[in-house]
């Protein structure tokens, strides 16, 4: 293992489990019977990609043609926290139970021996922490942060849990929002690219096999940062 490198952080939709598609396709699902076209919703992820599901909601939520369901100012916010709830169900309920990313339990046995190992995720963070321990997983984390703490806040977590520095820990993402996050905190970023994947530019270190990121992380040289 890459002394140099003394913590790994995961982001956990597209990573560790195969969930994109179901949190996407979640949108969908909540709003079936209301009375918005699924190209509006498509229109309105397109949008807020970077943002989170209230981001998202709120938006659908505006494009909705019956005026009528939006009678007074305090019915948008209700409107939207309905729907946040019924997307945290239903996500939570499939997250569960979905494919994991090929190797990713047994990578995760390997690492968790040898290296602390946290998850750095846009997912309300207590869901997210139940959705780990139903899979099973959660011995082999120090902590589970999600949101509504920013990436880069849960990145100095790690970092003051370990007592380490930022170009100490990886950070793993097939986003480009997780990429922007290690720049800003200083930290090598690891991409996974994946049919979801929405990096502007191939990143510098980048794996389309998790079993592949233990070669990845022997060749990150010290004090190595996000480019």
């Amino acid at each position: 293992m890459n002394i140099t490198i003394r913590t790994i952080v995961f982001d956990f939709d597209g990573v560790l489990v195969a969930s994109n598609a179901i949190k996407r396709d979640a949108y969908f699902h909540i709003f079936r019977k209301a009375a918005v076209s699924d190209e509006q919703i498509d229109a309105c992820i397109g949008q807020h990609h970077d943002g989170n599901r209230y981001d998202v909601i709120g938006a659908i939520i505006d494009t909705l043609t019956a005026p009528h369901k939006l009678s007074c100012e305090v019915d948008r916010p209700v409107l939207i926290e309905h729907y946040a709830q019924l997307y945290n169900q239903q996500c939570e309920a499939a997250v569960a139970t979905c494919d994991e990313v090929e190797g990713a339990s047994e990578l995760l046995a390997l690492l968790s021996d040898t290296i602390p190992l946290y998850i750095n995720s846009a997912t309300l963070e207590e869901p997210l922490k139940r959705v780990v321990r139903q899979r099973g997983w959660h011995h082999r984390f120090q902590g589970v942060f999600g949101s509504p703490t920013s990436k880069v806040a849960n990145l100095e977590k790690a970092r003051q849990a370990e007592s380490c520095r930022p170009e100490e820990i990886a950070f793993v993402g097939d986003g480009q929002r997780d990429w922007n996050a290690a720049r800003t905190f200083g930290c090598p970023f690891i991409g996974v690219r994946n049919c979801h994947t929405d990096f502007e530019k191939p990143a510098p270190y980048e794996i389309t096999r998790l079993t592949d990121l233990i070669g990845v992380l022997e060749m990150i040289p010290p004090n190595t940062k996000a480019a």
